[in-house]
């Protein structure tokens, strides 16, 4: 995220007139690579629901989520507090997680997903196996297959109780440095390494 603006417009093939007029400030055209992004994890969660079976709808949306990462690395260094405190990130995050929701209430309403695990719980699992597909694509691209088959088992029903209650909204973004989660409420800045090329790519929409 520390390259300027010209070099952004230069990499996407794009005058930086052009550039501005689309996205007035680079804090505009990082909203609009993070929209993109999103708009890609609520057609998995989407696709998700269209699988009849239950358990196999939750395992396709852990399964892509994780292709997602592997092959968008910029995806997990956009998640920074001051995006995820954008009105409409957050307002589009919200949908997407809504949408999920109703693939984890069908999973439940089956049986097939323990009754103690929440919807809130699944993003800090993925984030777990998408953190295995990113940081290890470049030399085991499928490593995160293993890890995931883990964290799946580990969601069946007959595990251990868990003994500490699942995050709430509110706290799943806090842990993106947000105060509050889909209400309004300051966010403090933070520092991220955007993949320079995902941000040309975006930008050079504008073209």
């Amino acid at each position: 995220m520390d390259v300027g603006v010209a070099e952004i417009a230069r990499r996407a093939g794009v005058g930086t007139g052009t550039l501005f007029r689309h996205f007035p400030t680079k804090h505009d055209l990082l909203v609009a690579v993070m929209l993109d992004r999103t708009d890609d994890m609520r057609a998995v969660v989407l696709a998700a629901q269209q699988v009849e079976d239950p358990w196999q709808a939750l395992v396709r949306i852990m399964s892509d989520s994780a292709e997602l990462y592997a092959r968008d690395r910029c995806f997990r260094s956009l998640k920074t507090s001051e995006l995820m405190n954008d009105p409409v990130v957050q307002q589009v995050s919200n949908e997407v997680f809504s949408e999920f929701r109703r693939v984890v209430d069908r999973a439940h309403k089956a049986g097939v997903l323990r009754k103690d695990v929440e919807m809130e719980d699944l993003p800090q699992l993925m984030d777990a196996v998408t953190n295995v597909a990113s940081q290890w694509y470049s030399v085991r691209p499928d490593l995160w297959r293993r890890y995931l088959t883990i964290v799946l088992d580990g969601l069946r029903p007959g595990g251990t109780a868990l003994d500490v209650p699942p995050p709430t909204m509110d706290e799943l973004y806090a842990g993106f440095g947000c105060a509050v989660a889909a209400s309004a409420g300051a966010c403090p800045d933070s520092a991220s390494e955007t993949s320079d090329a995902s941000i040309a790519r975006s930008a050079s929409t504008a073209s």
